[in-house]
């Protein structure tokens, strides 16, 4: 480097000399002398700027690739289950039942949640019932929901006879409740590419997501009512994740406090996945968007709860963590860093250099005009100035 710069001062004193030159033809020569350096001095400057926003995309894009027996500082071992980082006050089981969520986490708080939501429709009918039906139907709803269901409108209609039957009675107001759009909730673990080892990305099941509906009929008119579900097994039934997706490290980061906005909670959630991953790798600088470049993040997660004084909102990430991804961020991290001081080493030193340009040919000028023109000389040398440093920045 030392020696490129020595070689690059006699280069630098000619063109100086070059542009001495060139400044006074400018100055003495005629109207047709002006007009060829002026357009002279207009292309080199927007070649100068070309080259050098090529040169910078060049640094900032530049790939190293380290020997294959390089490893990163990092000790990994394969966990039983995924570690669970999260507030037990903000992910309390029953807050699902003192607020209203916009999607449930599973069928049975859906269920209870459906209940209460009834309350509007009871309210609609002409005289409250004082006995409540629950259809069994052919049996294609688990009893466990209908209990749920009958435990949600208990709490909204505690006076009232609620059973559940195997048929509708005539002259009863029943309910019936179905399953709809019901799909599986997939997720795919991203490619791992390093000098070890390829792992090819998976499919892994990780819950279910569906519509439960609740009809109410009664002597004279029908009422249907739905919610929302997202079973989530890695945030709600993490055993069972686990067991379906063996051979991976999993970690999930869960929100530490709610927020007032979508935005806010998933901000918190990636800045807490950082910091985790910061103190896995044992290193500094990893920032939110290497979560998402090198695969950690397999999956999100969020959920709003409407209570009295407005909503709020609950996230959560899944991390996959293993010893191949975390040993590549290891390995990369370090020349990207690299690669980030090398360009600002650039900018520095093109803006150094430009600014000691401009200033020498100001003084040139100001020189040959006899300070007849020093106010428009410096007003152009700073606008020289301020143009390189805006083009440096865009580039």
């Amino acid at each position: 480097m030392a020696l490129t710069f020595i070689m690059l001062i006699p280069g630098l004193l000619i063109a100086l000399a070059l542009l001495a030159g060139f400044i006074v033809l400018l100055v003495k020569g005629g109207a047709g002398v002006r007009w060829f350096f002026a357009i002279l001095l207009l292309l080199t400057v927007i070649g100068f700027f070309g080259l050098f926003s090529m040169r910078v995309r060049k640094i900032s894009e530049t790939h190293v690739i380290l020997p294959s027996n390089t490893t990163a500082a990092v000790s990994v071992s394969q966990g039983t289950a995924p570690e669970i980082v999260k507030s037990d006050v903000v992910w309390r089981q029953g807050l699902e039942e003192e607020l209203v969520p916009d999607v449930y986490s599973g069928t049975k708080i859906a269920a209870y949640g459906l209940g209460v939501q009834l309350q509007e429709t009871f309210a609609a009918l002409p005289q409250m019932p004082k006995r409540i039906v629950i259809a069994e139907g052919n049996g294609e709803i688990d009893i466990v929901l209908l209990e749920q269901l009958r435990r949600g409108l208990k709490f909204i209609l505690p006076d009232v006879d609620i059973v559940i039957a195997s048929e509708a009675p005539e002259g009863q107001v029943w309910i019936s409740l179905q399953l709809k759009d019901v799909e599986s909730r997939q997720i795919e673990t991203p490619e791992i590419q390093n000098a070890d080892a390829i792992r090819l990305s998976q499919l892994l099941q990780a819950g279910s997501r569906g519509v439960l509906q609740a009809v109410v009929q009664s002597a004279d008119n029908k009422y249907a009512k739905q919610v929302e579900f997202d079973n989530c097994l890695w945030l709600y039934h993490t055993e069972k994740f686990r067991s379906s997706a063996i051979g991976h490290r999993w970690a999930v980061i869960a929100s530490k406090e709610t927020a007032v906005t979508k935005e806010q909670a998933i901000e918190k959630v990636a800045e807490a996945a950082r910091q985790y991953l910061t103190e896995q790798v044992g290193m500094q600088n990893i920032q939110k968007i290497d979560l998402r470049d090198y695969g950690f993040i397999v999956d999100e997660y969020t959920q709003r709860l409407q209570g009295l004084s407005g909503p709020i909102w609950r996230a959560a990430v899944l991390l996959e963590l293993s010893p191949e991804r975390l040993q590549k961020l290891g390995r990369d991290k370090p020349v990207v860093i690299r690669n980030v001081r090398k360009t600002w080493a650039y900018h520095i030193f093109s803006l150094v250099g430009m600014i000691l340009l401009i200033g020498v040919l100001s003084m040139l000028v100001n020189a040959l005009t006899k300070g007849y023109y020093s106010t428009v000389i410096a007003i152009v040398a700073i606008g020289l100035v301020g143009t390189f440093v805006l083009l440096m920045m865009l580039a």
